[in-house]
């Protein structure tokens, strides 16, 4: 029996593979192999490369990566057996390890998922006899580094592939500079080279994710075309109500679907609740809290129609019993299940196909956006369903010109627009991330109990990931951590750590490479519910809405970190954390060219409509299609229409001048200045020599976990790096210059 591809001609890659693999997929049902699945096997089989696997979701990218490794492993010695994958969430780990157990089992081929909840016995095991698969997030991998340094050698001696799961997940993160640096000790380890197999959904630059895969070498790039089904989409507009006319609020009434007018919020929810109660959908309301509030909202729907409940809350502070809750009911054909979620849900947890995704609010990133819509419309002949929500607030004669333009709106078609035409974010892997560096310093010490300056520096920036520096620095760097007792040097001349170095690596936060915050454990009856940051004030008799749910805080242990909960009526969103995404310069681009343009965007609705021809009639009223600039009384508005970064950087240079400025991503506003006067200022910073002189004086604030370590003008080498884009500032500063002497001679002619 032979296995056909999409030409009707018989799979030559499906012939390469292991006959009981072919077995395998004539017995799963199988009638042809997807196209990265037919790419992704000769490729992978060799084990002489690496690879990079682009394909949309459900295109069976996993299948693609294992398929031909597990064709190669099977046929070797036993003990030779082994295959790491690297995934960035726990839920990942597990649902990967019941995808591959299934197959695995039929060669006797061991799983073994390891993170903090499996059992030391289960770990131990794997030590004892390290093969088969070895599914492990980064911080776990740390952590055997730090723990088990001497071990490292043996334990994966042997290993045959490494595959790094939802790839994109790692780029230009910290994580991504802790998984390169754990991969590259690992080959030094071992002394060899391991090929690399990663896969990703959303992939912007294909070349510059296979750079952050092995920059060293060439990579094989499968970048599979989406199977190009049809989208369903729908823009719903919503006015916030006026501070004259509150409204009622949905989580607060015992009967919430009667027919008094509620605000902007509980107007989405219901036509959440109507579209999506009889079936599976995914619903993404932009922040943990507003999870809270829609998660508790709906099922005060459900229970107004006397109806089980069918929305369950998912994220990140919620238990792991709680979130399995939620897959496990998506999972089952049974039932409506709806998951009203934040990122925890976007990436490669199976859960089946959902019939439709619900955007509540703007979206940051295009990719994003294309990631979770990839949930949707899996099934053959089935279409993707996009419903896209955005509430806009209600235009009065004291209205700012700001508010006039509404850019949630604006901004939600923008990433709509540029999802139709197939454009994401590309992934940016060169920024330096010397946060992590010191982190890798103490691992790397740790693992090898000491180590020599030049080994540090071979092993993590000659050869390693963590270039940008050169030796001069990198000494800076290991005195300044010497200073700070994280490391001495020992008799022989050798680093070993120091003694607070040690208490660091000793403790089990260590691992990860991102800011910790301390954290309160909700439990009801002794059991967990999940945690929030010891940063919120939660005191005895307070009613907070969590998971779904609505509680009373009956007492507050400081000490031991609990919260001691009991089920409550109403209750307050406990609010959280995090930290806000950059939005790309192509965003901000398509935003200006929503507002320029004359389209009515046929998946709007009225309401939709009419708050976009406000936006843009405001947008001409205030001659910001020919200007940059807007004078509202002794203030200046900056409209510059870029990306994040490029306006932080021009705030920057403007406040070392001695501006009082305010940063509103698209816009800077400028505080008791008139366009003649920046107009002088911009053109002396236009004629320093050296403008990043500028920012000399500038303390760049500590954001990651270890910017306390660093020598502080490596701390601002950093900053600078990660947040600034100094050349494309400058160049927004001649274009204002050019706008604003154009207008003014305009002027004069007339």
């Amino acid at each position: 029996m032979n296995l056909q591809n999409s030409s009707s001609n018989v799979s030559s890659a499906f012939e390469r593979l292991h006959p009981e693999l072919k077995r395998w997929i004539w017995e799963s049902g199988w009638t042809s192999l997807h196209d990265a699945q037919e790419r992704a096997i000769p490729a992978i089989l060799p084990a002489d490369k690496d690879v990079l696997i682009g394909a949309s979701t459900a295109a069976g990218k996993t299948e693609a990566a294992f398929l031909p490794i597990l064709s190669r492993i099977i046929e070797l010695p036993a003990d030779e057996q082994l295959v790491l994958q690297i995934s960035p969430l726990k839920a990942l780990i597990n649902d990967q390890y019941d995808r591959l157990q299934s197959i695995c089992d039929r060669f006797e081929l061991p799983v073994y998922p390891w993170h903090g909840d499996i059992t030391s016995s289960r770990k131990q095991q794997f030590q004892k006899t390290p093969r088969g698969i070895l599914l492990i997030t980064p911080e776990s991998l740390e952590a055997m580094f730090v723990n088990r340094g001497s071990q490292i050698p043996r334990i994966f001696a042997n290993l045959q592939y490494v595959v790094v799961d939802e790839l994109h997940s790692f780029i230009g993160e910290e994580r991504g500079r802790q998984l390169q640096s754990l991969l590259h000790r690992l080959e030094l380890a071992i002394g060899r080279f391991v090929p690399r197999v990663g896969l990703s959904a959303t992939l912007g630059d294909m070349n510059l994710a296979a750079e952050f895969l092995r920059a060293d070498r060439q990579v094989c790039i499968i970048d599979s075309p989406s199977a190009g089904g049809s989208l369903l989409l729908s823009l719903k507009a919503y006015y916030e109500p006026t501070a004259e006319k509150p409204k009622e609020n949905l989580s607060e009434q015992n009967h919430p679907d009667d027919d008094d007018e509620v605000g902007a919020i509980d107007d989405i929810a219901r036509h959440i609740y109507k579209t999506t109660k009889d079936s599976k959908n995914l619903i993404f309301p932009n922040s943990r809290q507003n999870v809270e509030y829609y998660a508790d909202v709906l099922r005060s729907l459900c229970e107004g129609e006397g109806r089980p409940n069918a929305y369950w809350p998912h994220h990140g502070n919620l238990s792991k019993e709680l979130r399995q809750e939620v897959e496990a009911n998506l999972k089952d054909p049974s039932r409506p299940a709806n998951a009203v979620c934040t990122s925890t849900l976007e990436m490669g947890v199976d859960i089946g196909s959902v019939k439709s995704i619900a955007q509540v609010g703007r979206p940051s990133k295009v990719s994003s956006l294309r990631q979770r819509l990839g949930r949707s419309g899996r099934r053959k002949g089935e279409s993707s369903i996009l419903r896209a929500y955005s509430m806009c607030k209600q235009i009065k004669p004291e209205s700012s010109l700001v508010e006039q333009l509404h850019t949630d709106l604006i901004q939600m078609i923008a990433c709509i627009q540029l999802l139709l035409r197939g454009w994401y974010e590309p992934p940016s892997s060169t920024q330096p991330h010397l946060s992590t560096l010191v982190h890798q310093v103490l691992s790397s010490i740790s693992q090898h109990s000491s180590r020599t300056v030049k080994a540090l520096w071979n092993d993590l920036i000659a050869t390693g990931p963590h270039k940008g520096l050169d030796k001069g620095e990198f000494g800076a760097l290991i005195r300044e951590l010497g200073k700070h007792d994280l490391i001495m040097q020992d008799s022989d001349g050798s680093l070993i750590l120091g003694i607070t170095g040690e208490k660091f690596t000793n403790s089990y936060e260590f691992y990860t490479v991102f800011p910790l915050s301390e954290e309160y454990r909700i439990e009801c009856n002794g059991r967990a519910i999940g945690t929030i940051t010891k940063e919120l004030l939660v005191n005895p008799g307070q009613k907070i809405v969590f998971a779904g749910r609505r509680w009373t805080v009956i007492e507050v242990h400081q000490k031991e970190g609990i919260i001691s909960v009991e089920r409550a009526r109403g209750g307050q969103v406990v609010r959280f954390g995090g930290s806000l995404v950059s939005v790309h310069d192509k965003v901000r681009a398509e935003m200006r060219a929503v507002l320029e343009s004359n389209e009515q965007y046929q998946y709007a609705d009225s309401t939709a409509l009419e708050v976009l021809a406000n936006a843009r009639n405001a947008y001409r009223k205030a001659g910001l299609a020919e200007a940059f600039l807007y004078q509202t009384g002794k203030d200046l508005l900056v409209f510059t229409w870029t990306g994040d970064v490029i306006t932080q950087t021009l705030g920057y240079l403007l406040s070392e001048m001695g501006l009082q400025v305010s940063i509103g991503g698209f816009f800077i506003e400028v505080l008791s200045i008139t366009a003649d006067e920046f107009l002088k200022v911009l053109e002396e910073i236009e004629s320093i020599v050296n403008p990043e002189s500028l920012l000399d004086k500038f303390d760049p604030p500590e954001t990651n976990r270890w910017d306390w370590a660093l020598p502080k003008d490596l701390l601002k080498k950093d900053f600078m790096a990660r947040s600034c884009d100094m050349e494309s500032a400058l160049e927004l500063t001649k274009k204002l210059i050019s706008s604003i002497a154009q207008r003014s001679e305009q002027s004069e002619d007339f």
